[in-house]
């Protein structure tokens, strides 16, 4: 299960949760939640996966957040 994924369910939110609180679309947060990082333009996507760990309450992995920043 991706870590994202993770968190969101021990926080006991819903997507909708998540998209309400951050104001993304549903788009944007299954895409993070799929492991996907090109689903908006570098930095943009890291910045959606970094806020999205902070309302969650954890410090991305490097190992995760690495396939967001730019090469």
């Amino acid at each position: 299960m991706n870590i994202f994924k993770k968190y969101r369910k021990s926080k006991n939110y819903s997507i909708q949760d998540v998209c309400d609180r951050l104001k993304y679309s549903r788009r944007v947060i299954e895409a993070i939640e799929k492991g996907e990082s090109d689903f908006m333009a570098r930095p943009y996507n890291y910045y959606c996966a970094k806020n999205y760990s902070t309302l969650l309450g954890f410090q991305i992995p490097e190992d995760e957040i690495s396939k967001f920043k730019t090469n």
